[in-house]
């Protein structure tokens, strides 16, 4: 079982490339990817918040990570600015789909962390999905969020 896995110290693997179709909880994650330090192209089917309600970080840099696809259920947006902040400093591709996390459409928070920890990113491909069973007062509170995406740097980004 890959949570009873230490951190790697002196074990290393040469992948690459790394695709995980399973759910993966974000403390997992990252004892995988002690293991591939020389990781370029992550994507993950299904991330989970850890099971542990603590913040974590990785000490670990991934110099080469560039590529990163993730798809993000009742993940809370803290949780990704934290990932974000451990190991998106070189990334350059970012396909994100989230749900149920309304945090994510906060279009400023987002200008901030792609600012201040994803410096080097060129696509972003971001998918939210919001549901139809959402309640009216939602779906106007989604609209005026949306909005905000609206502005110069966003623009000038497209």
């Amino acid at each position: 079982m890959v949570s009873s896995l230490p951190f790697a110290t002196n074990k290393y693997s040469l992948i690459e490339q790394l695709v995980l179709k399973n759910h993966i909880r974000l403390d997992t994650l990252y004892i995988i990817l002690s293991y591939v330090p020389q990781i370029r192209r992550l994507s993950i089917s299904y991330l989970l918040a850890p099971e542990k309600r603590q913040d974590m970080t990785f000490s670990i840099t991934l110099n080469n990570l560039t590529y990163m696809s993730l798809k993000l259920n009742y993940f809370g947006f803290h949780h990704f600015e934290l990932l974000a902040k451990d190991l998106f400093h070189n990334l350059q591709v970012l396909c994100l789909y989230a749900s149920a996390e309304i945090t994510y459409l906060d279009a400023n928070r987002w200008q901030n962390l792609i600012l201040s920890h994803i410096p080097n990113l060129t696509i972003f491909d971001f998918e939210y999905v919001y549901f139809k069973w959402s309640k009216k007062n939602m779906m106007s509170a989604y609209k005026n969020l949306i909005k905000n995406f609206n502005c110069s740097f966003w623009i000038e980004r497209q």
